[in-house]
Order: C-alpha cells, then structure tokens, then sequence
C-alpha cells in the first residue's frame, strides 16, 4: 500500500503524557502541523485521566494547526506499544460455532490482563 497515492484525505495525531503532535501531508509534502503541551495530570503512563481537558486540546489544537487549515475528519493515529501487543497463534480444526470460545480459551492463556479490558480481534 503506498501511504501518498490515499484518495481520502486524513491528518496524522500523536499524543503523549506532555504532548500533542498534529501533521498533514499532501503528496509527501507537510501542509500543515501543530504542537500543543498537555498539562501535567490529563494523561499519566498512557492513560487519559480527563478526558473532557484533553477532547477540549484536541479542538483547539486542530483549529490553531499551522499551515493549511484541517478540514478531514479522518484522523491517523497509533497505539503506546506498552498499551498494545499482538499474539498469533492457532486454534485446531473445529467447528464454527466453537472457534470464539476457543479464542477466548486461548486468549486468557496469552493476554496478561483481565479479557473484560482487551478488545480483541480475530480472524477465521
């Protein structure tokens, strides 16, 4: 997939414990970019505290940006890698009505916290 031939338009956001980061690019050209400090408290170790302060950076971020203005509503963003993981693995040949609870066997085997607090993905 190339990342510059996308027909939607999109802006990028990085958000961090002290920062807030905005990009647009426009055929690998910075358009448009923006950095707001996020006060001490709203966002400790990855984990939003408040998240009508942080909503209300987040607007006013996206309307002060520099360079062309954000008109998207699409918004490319990533996960903290110490927030995230991915863990494959493989189920025996079953049927199809036992494969989710066989995920979710194997799921509570693999993922160090409670399954309630993961959102969980798979593929048959």
């Amino acid at each position: 997939m190339n990342l510059f031939a996308q027909k939607t338009e999109a802006f990028g956001l990085d958000i961090s414990d002290l920062s807030l980061k905005i990009i647009k690019l426009d055929k690998a050209k910075l358009t448009s970019f923006g950095e707001t400090k996020i006060p001490s408290g709203i966002i400790k170790e990855g984990e939003v505290k408040d998240r009508k302060s942080l909503s209300q950076i987040i607007e006013k971020a996206v309307k002060e940006v520099k360079g062309k203005r954000l008109k998207s509503k699409y918004v490319i963003l990533s996960l903290p890698e110490e927030k995230s993981f991915l863990d494959v693995f493989q189920i025996p040949l079953m049927k199809k009505e036992e494969v989710e609870s066989a995920v979710r066997f194997e799921a509570e085997n693999h993922i160090p916290i409670p399954l309630d607090k993961v959102i969980e993905i798979f593929i048959t």
